[in-house]
């Protein structure tokens, strides 16, 4: 049986544009991989600690990005990433699928993610997370197959989401007790 997915995503808005992007990854079926809340916190498991690591390792992969606020929680993960072409400017698209409009900015033409956008990021991201799983007896290890991105358009906004992601794990203990 064929699905129809709603496009979660803004309809020809360059994901590699220089804004933060506030990012939602879930695990598949919400399953708590990554760790387990306790009185003294959030306690990661191997595969919370790898989450982690790798997520602090984007910039390493990818110079435009700056990282801001970030939280894994036992079943999911929210950060924020700002794309910052100031220093080093990522170019090319992926397997060709961009077009260029009249205004020659370039959008996404198929779907496909581009080179150096959130979408291409957080895919690699989460990819490296599952080969490490893969390769590390976790095989079972499964995200949730797209991701939640929201632009972030002012610093009030920024502010209230940056509150959100350091109380996420309070929010979370209570409501899991």
């Amino acid at each position: 049986m064929l699905r129809n997915r709603k496009n979660i995503r803004l309809k020809n808005f360059d994901y590699r544009s220089s804004y933060r992007h506030f990012i939602t990854i879930c695990t598949l079926r919400r399953e708590k991989y990554f760790g387990g809340l306790t009185n003294e916190g959030l306690i990661l498991s191997e595969i919370g600690q790898t989450a982690h690591r790798f997520w602090l390792e984007i910039p390493v992969h990818y110079s435009h990005v700056i990282l801001d606020g970030f939280v894994i929680m036992p079943n999911h993960i929210h950060g924020i990433i700002k794309l910052d072409y100031s220093k080093t400017h990522s170019t090319g698209t992926c397997h060709g699928m961009s077009q260029l409009k009249p205004d020659n900015r370039i959008y996404n033409k198929f779907g496909r993610p581009l080179s150096g956008s959130v979408s291409m990021i957080i895919n690699q991201y989460k990819s490296s997370v599952k080969r490490w799983c893969n390769k590390n007896g976790f095989e079972s290890f499964a995200w949730q197959p797209r991701f939640y991105v929201h632009i972030i358009n002012n610093r009030w906004e920024l502010y209230r989401i940056l509150v959100y992601i350091k109380s996420d794990p309070k929010r979370s203990f209570h409501i899991h007790k």
